[in-house]
């Protein structure tokens, strides 16, 4: 099952999850895998872009887990959180 939703916006990602619970009867896990860079730097770089980023690579991953909580909860579920090796290594170009 697809369910297309801005992961920034609360309302669509509870509902994506509320639909997964009602086609398939319980959750068993989500994975947290949305996130982009800006790929410019300090000098040329869009505060909007970095916005936006931040939206998507850090509200978007806690909008999910705070939805999914309570039917992981019940069932026993598990979280899965996707990271970037620019958390861990950072290269030219990425913001």
């Amino acid at each position: 099952m697809a369910v297309a939703a801005d992961s920034t916006d609360s309302g669509p990602v509870r509902a994506a999850v509320e639909a997964t619970v009602r086609a398939f009867g319980r959750l068993d896990h989500v994975v947290a895998d949305a996130g982009f860079s800006t790929h410019d730097n300090l000098a040329d770089a869009d505060p909007d872009q970095w916005r936006e980023m931040l939206l998507v690579n850090v509200l978007g991953p806690a909008l999910l887990v705070k939805a999914a909580h309570p039917e992981l909860t019940n069932g026993g579920g598990r979280t899965v959180l996707v990271g970037s090796t620019a958390g861990v290594k950072n290269t030219p170009g990425t913001m």
